[in-house]
């Protein structure tokens, strides 16, 4: 299945693909967004804070370039 998102900010196209389909109850969504808020609380105390999308759409290519640059090593979040 593929579809394109326009994005309002950078005024452009991006084509995806979806590669697979989640399908869970309610209960096992809720523990999985748990475990995901766990994972970006991590991310934050080491890295700092992420920008909301509203902090996001003010800054520049450069600064989000320079902001996205993360971890090289991922495995230490697992």
């Amino acid at each position: 299945m593929e579809s394109f998102i326009s994005l309002a900010i950078d005024k452009q196209k991006i084509k995806r693909t979806v590669e697979c389909e989640l399908i869970m109850s309610p209960l096992t969504l809720k523990a999985v967004h748990r475990f995901l808020g766990k994972q970006l609380e991590k991310y934050e105390a080491t890295y700092g804070k992420l920008p909301s999308l509203e902090e996001d759409k003010s800054k520049s290519r450069k600064d989000k370039y320079e902001q996205s640059k993360g971890p090289d090593d991922l495995e230490s979040f697992k």
